[in-house]
C-alpha cells in the first residue's frame, strides 16, 4: 500500500503537468523585447508564487518580497509597478513601501524577480488554496531580517 506522501507527490505532478501543458513556450512570454522580459521569458505564467529581489548596489544590501498570483505574472507586475510611480498607491504592499522609502532617500535600487513555486489555485469546495498555503509556506521558511513580507500576512484569509 503506497504511504500518503508518495501519493501527494503523484497527485502533484499530475496538477502541474496539467496547468503548465496548457502553454507552449510561445505563449509563456509576450513581451515585444525577449532580453527585457522580467521573469526569463516566463511573464505570462500564472499561478505562481513570485519572489522579488530588491538590490541597492551602494550598502550592497538585498531585501526579499514573496507573493502570489492567480493571473498571469505580467498582470500582477503591472501592479507592483503602479504603486511604484502612484503616490497614492505607495502602501499598497510592504514591497511599495519599502520602494518609496528608497525613492525618499534618494537611494539606487533594482529588482529582479523569480518564481519561487508553481502551485495550483483554488478550487470550489477543497476548503483550501494552494497557492495562498504555499505563499505562507515560503514566508515562514525564509523569514529573516532581510524579508518584506509581514509576519502578521500568514493570518491573512485566502483572497
Amino acid at each position: 500500500m503506497p504511504n500518503m506522501e508518495s501519493i501527494i507527490i503523484a497527485h502533484n505532478r499530475r496538477m502541474l503537468q496539467k496547468t503548465s501543458s496548457i502553454y507552449n513556450d510561445a505563449e509563456l512570454c509576450n513581451c515585444r523585447n525577449k532580453a527585457n522580459c522580467p521573469l526569463n521569458n516566463k511573464c505570462m505564467t500564472q499561478t505562481i508564487i513570485y519572489k522579488a529581489s530588491v538590490i541597492q548596489p551602494q550598502p550592497n544590501n538585498t531585501r526579499i518580497y514573496y507573493g502570489a498570483t492567480e493571473k498571469p505574472f505580467k498582470y500582477r507586475l503591472r501592479n507592483h509597478q503602479q504603486s511604484f510611480r502612484n503616490v497614492a498607491r505607495q502602501s499598497d504592499t510592504n514591497l511599495a513601501k519599502y520602494v518609496w522609502s528608497l525613492k525618499e532617500k534618494r537611494l539606487q535600487w533594482d529588482i529582479k524577480w523569480d518564481i519561487a513555486k508553481q502551485c495550483s489555485p483554488y478550487k470550489c469546495g477543497s476548503r483550501r488554496c494552494g497557492l495562498c498555503l504555499t505563499e505562507k509556506l515560503e514566508i515562514l521558511k525564509n523569514s529573516d531580517e532581510f524579508m518584506l513580507n509581514s509576519r502578521s500576512e500568514i493570518m491573512n484569509f485566502c483572497r
